[in-house]
């Protein structure tokens, strides 16, 4: 009798390859543990958590042309909120990049896809950390860097809804 250990991503390829070769007498362990259903469960949740918290990158640029109108005595304050919120979304790409890291080890999506979504999550990470310098300038009174924060927060926000369109359409590549 043979005996093979499938894994939850190789499940069907072996089985059928087995039933392909001819093997009349044999046995499927499955190697899967409660903790693995669950824990993927958690991951998933822990990415559409993080994805959504990152949607507010979507309205950022026009947060940040609201913030230059503001008088001198309110704009301090939200200008902190803003930077607040800016390394907060920071912290949630890091977690929805670690959490769709995982996920892509299970998916069967090309080379390409996965090539391009990273690169685009790490344009956001990286214009969310350049922006942040000028909204902490924001805070002390400084508005020069508020138009160089608002581009910053416009290429945030198209990366965004490009990787909303490949999300969406995992068959694009």
């Amino acid at each position: 009798m043979a005996y093979i250990c499938i894994g939850p991503s190789q499940e069907l390829t072996k089985f059928e390859l087995s039933l392909q070769k001819g093997y009349t007498n044999l046995k499927v362990i499955m190697l899967r543990w409660e903790v693995d259903d669950r824990m993927r469960e958690f991951i998933v949740f822990l990415h559409v958590l993080s994805a959504v918290s990152i949607g507010f990158y979507a309205v950022f640029p026009f947060l940040i042309i609201r913030l230059g109108k503001l008088t001198e005595a309110t704009r301090d304050g939200f200008a902190a909120s803003l930077a607040l919120m800016n390394r907060i979304g920071q912290y949630v790409v890091i977690v929805a990049i670690f959490t769709g890291g995982y996920l892509l080890s299970d998916a069967n999506l090309s080379g390409g896809w996965m090539t391009i979504v990273l690169i685009l999550v790490a344009i956001m990470l990286a214009m969310s950390g350049i922006m942040a310098k000028s909204l902490k300038d924001a805070t002390k009174g400084e508005m020069q860097g508020l138009s160089k924060a608002q581009l910053l927060s416009w290429i945030n926000t198209i990366c965004l809804v490009i990787i909303l369109l490949f999300m969406v359409n995992r068959d694009w590549l």
